[in-house]
């Protein structure tokens, strides 16, 4: 009976033990709202960014376009790196981020995922995790900045490889934030049982 009730997740180690590389995507062509990927996980039930551990050597640009790529189905390009965010409490990990565009595909879903789509960043889905909010709003500073960049260059070409070290971010994801993603899932669970 508790068969997808409990989330699966990854077993406890130390913060800096654990890389989990994400990518926020946004889809390249002009919007007046600009739209991000997400994917709505099996386990846990809720929507993230898309991403996941580096293989062996792997850099974490490549982690980010394969992970995507496996993930959603849609092709990349790296356009800059956003923060490091060193998320501590339960289940610590480090998550080098990335501010991808999307180049090629279309959404589609795999074993690891119940949907996979675009949203308007005015109109993010409910069950999003909630410490990925601020990462998204970081990620359209970011993206503007870069796009204003374009525009006053030769080319219009970005200028995300530019800007130094990524920046560390600290989330803690304590009682609060567990609370929440454990509410998040079990309402994505019941969500799609109706």
């Amino acid at each position: 009976m508790l068969f997808g009730l409990v989330p699966e997740l990854p077993p406890r180690t130390a913060l800096e033990d654990t890389v989990v590389v994400q990518a926020v995507v946004f889809r390249a062509r002009p919007a007046l709202v600009p739209e991000i990927l997400l994917v709505h996980r099996t386990s846990p039930r809720a929507w993230e960014l898309p991403g996941g551990h580096p293989d062996h050597g792997e850099a974490i640009e490549a982690t980010a376009i394969r992970e995507t790529r496996e993930e959603t189905g849609v092709d990349v390009l790296i356009v800059g790196r956003l923060a490091d965010c060193l998320r501590s409490g339960f289940r610590p990990h480090v998550s080098p981020t990335l501010l991808c565009e999307a180049v090629a595909g279309v959404p589609v879903g795999n074993h690891e995922s119940v949907e996979v789509r675009y949203f308007p960043v005015d109109r993010l889905p409910w069950g999003l995790l909630p410490w990925y909010r601020p990462v998204i709003a970081e990620a359209l500073l970011l993206r503007h900045a870069n796009q204003v960049m374009a525009s006053n260059r030769p080319g219009g070409r970005l200028a995300g490889g530019e800007r130094g070290p990524a920046p560390k971010r600290h989330q803690s994801l304590g009682c609060a934030a567990v609370a929440m993603a454990g509410f998040i899932h079990l309402g994505g669970i019941v969500g799609t049982r109706r």
